[in-house]
Protein backbone atom coordinates (compact mmCIF):
# COMPACT_ATOMS: atom_id res chain seq x y z
CA UNK A 1 0.00 0.00 0.00
CA UNK A 2 2.92 2.58 1.04
CA UNK A 3 4.47 2.11 -2.86
CA UNK A 4 1.26 2.70 -4.67
CA UNK A 5 1.00 5.48 -2.33
CA UNK A 6 4.60 6.80 -3.33
CA UNK A 7 4.36 5.94 -6.86
CA UNK A 8 0.44 7.96 -7.65
CA UNK A 9 1.80 10.75 -5.44
CA UNK A 10 5.06 10.72 -7.13
CA UNK A 11 3.46 10.34 -10.83
CA UNK A 12 1.28 13.05 -9.72
CA UNK A 13 3.54 15.48 -8.43
CA UNK A 14 5.85 15.10 -11.85
CA UNK A 15 2.45 15.93 -14.09
CA UNK A 16 1.80 19.42 -11.97
CA UNK A 17 5.76 20.60 -12.34
CA UNK A 18 5.63 19.49 -16.22
CA UNK A 19 2.30 21.40 -16.39
CA UNK A 20 4.80 24.03 -15.00
CA UNK A 21 7.43 23.84 -17.10
CA UNK A 22 5.43 23.15 -20.42
CA UNK A 23 3.64 26.89 -19.19
CA UNK A 24 6.58 29.10 -18.83
CA UNK A 25 7.29 28.27 -22.63
CA UNK A 26 3.40 29.99 -23.81
CA UNK A 27 3.62 33.27 -23.82
CA UNK A 28 1.09 34.03 -20.43
CA UNK A 29 1.83 37.71 -19.91
CA UNK A 30 0.29 38.84 -23.14
CA UNK A 31 -2.57 37.31 -23.04
CA UNK A 32 -3.59 37.75 -18.96
CA UNK A 33 -2.77 40.88 -19.39
CA UNK A 34 -0.38 41.12 -16.57
CA UNK A 35 3.65 42.44 -16.53
CA UNK A 36 5.96 39.71 -17.31
CA UNK A 37 7.13 38.59 -14.22
CA UNK A 38 3.35 38.03 -12.94
CA UNK A 39 2.54 35.65 -14.80
CA UNK A 40 5.61 33.29 -13.96
CA UNK A 41 5.19 33.74 -10.49
CA UNK A 42 1.64 33.18 -10.76
CA UNK A 43 2.29 29.91 -12.34
CA UNK A 44 4.82 29.06 -9.66
CA UNK A 45 2.42 29.74 -6.79
CA UNK A 46 -0.55 27.30 -8.65
CA UNK A 47 2.15 25.20 -9.02
CA UNK A 48 3.19 25.01 -5.28
CA UNK A 49 -0.36 24.62 -4.11
CA UNK A 50 -1.19 21.74 -6.53
CA UNK A 51 1.84 19.77 -5.16
CA UNK A 52 1.22 20.23 -0.90
CA UNK A 53 -1.77 17.13 -1.49
CA UNK A 54 1.04 15.18 -3.42
CA UNK A 55 3.88 16.11 -0.65
CA UNK A 56 1.09 15.19 1.94
CA UNK A 57 0.16 11.71 0.03
CA UNK A 58 3.74 11.12 -0.40
CA UNK A 59 4.19 11.32 3.24
CA UNK A 60 1.05 9.57 4.52
CA UNK A 61 2.73 6.66 1.98
CA UNK A 62 5.78 7.00 3.81
CA UNK A 63 4.13 7.18 7.78
CA UNK A 64 2.05 3.72 6.53
CA UNK A 65 5.68 2.03 5.18
CA UNK A 66 7.39 3.27 8.67
CA UNK A 67 4.39 1.69 10.64
CA UNK A 68 4.21 -1.63 9.28
CA UNK A 69 7.80 -1.95 9.47
CA UNK A 70 7.84 -1.20 13.21
CA UNK A 71 4.84 -3.45 13.72
CA UNK A 72 6.84 -6.45 12.11
CA UNK A 73 9.95 -5.87 13.91
CA UNK A 74 7.79 -5.70 17.45
CA UNK A 75 5.82 -8.85 16.99
CA UNK A 76 8.55 -11.05 15.68
CA UNK A 77 10.72 -12.67 18.20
Amino acid sequence: MSVFLKIVSGAYLVLVWLAFFIGLQAPLSRELQIPEGGATMGLFLIAVLLSIPGVALFAFGQLVGDVRAIRNRTTSP
